[in-house]
């Protein structure tokens, strides 16, 4: 790709213009053979990142399409405790927050929101709110979720009775269509969870959760398939995911006959309108995962 292409930023402080200067002396030859990929160990490995660092350009960089033939730099939106960087057109927007200093040029990555636009939006008179995803591309999927385990432990129900074990996948892969039962069968049940009313979507939110980097995932199909446990590299992430309200035209005389009808009940079968990640040390908690 051509530096001479690079679009140039509109910030009011000129630091995207920088940033993307340096971009277009940074650009990697594997991007025109790798198609994108979010990989959420990645984003947990740039928390406390810069926003001008290189190893932040690279991750950009490569959600771009190979056939891409410029970079969009993101938008800044500056706030008194955070930066957020919107890059529309990859779904998915950058949080950097304050540290010691209230300068908005020492605030590093603690968050990422990825969009998921519907195929099919809702009708606009159930709209409740404007939704984080309008105006936003598809990003690249699916998202891979890899485990350390392929059981997780489901607390009790009522006191007394005990822990459960349960089998789940090695892997969750996100798309466009993946449910909120989908996500609570990956992560277990959520540390938080809430919405549903007003101008709040259903959310569900897991403080720390474990998964195997890239680097580490070598062999791991030999090792599931020998039955055996081996000690793995692991990354912990913060995820919070927001469902979309399908509305309640979505349940038949049938189901709410056989008592299908809280907001809960409903939401088990709402797929995916937001997926956060971020340092789970902004948000202390027990593990989860």
């Amino acid at each position: 790709m051509d530096a001479g292409k690079i679009i140039p930023a509109e910030a009011k402080d000129g630091s995207c213009t920088m940033l993307f200067t340096l971009l277009g002396r940074h650009i990697m030859s594997s991007q025109a053979v790798l198609a994108p990929v979010i990989d959420p160990t990645v984003i947990a490995s740039l928390f406390g990142t810069s926003q001008f660092s290189l190893a932040l350009l690279d991750f950009v960089t490569s959600l771009h399409p190979p056939s891409s033939s410029t970079i969009q730099p993101g938008k800044n939106s500056v706030f008194p405790d955070c930066t957020y960087e919107s890059h529309p057109t990859l779904g998915l927007s950058l949080c950097f927050a304050s540290g010691t200093s209230p300068s908005s040029s020492s605030r590093c990555l603690d968050a990422v929101d990825i969009f998921n636009p519907p195929l099919h939006p809702p009708p606009k008179s159930r709209s409740r709110r404007k939704a984080a995803w309008e105006g936003c591309s598809p990003p690249p999927l699916p998202i891979p979720f890899t485990f350390p385990s392929t059981t997780i432990t489901v607390p009790p129900f009522k006191p007394g009775e005990e822990a459960q074990v349960i089998d789940r996948l090695a892997v969750l892969e996100v798309t466009s269509g993946t449910t909120g039962r989908e996500f609570v069968g990956a992560f277990g049940e959520p540390s938080r969870k809430g919405g549903g009313t007003g101008w709040v979507p259903v959310f569900m939110e897991w403080r720390r959760v474990e998964l195997i980097p890239a680097s580490s995932r070598d062999g791991m199909n030999g090792i599931a398939d020998s039955g055996k446990e081996e000690e793995k590299e692991t990354v912990e992430v913060g995820i919070m995911v927001e469902l979309g309200d399908q509305g309640a035209g979505v349940l038949t005389d049938e189901q709410r006959k056989n008592g299908l009808g809280g907001v809960w009940d409903q939401a088990a079968r709402w797929e995916w309108e937001t997926l956060k990640l971020f340092k789970p040390s902004s948000r202390p908690g027990k593990k989860d995962g």
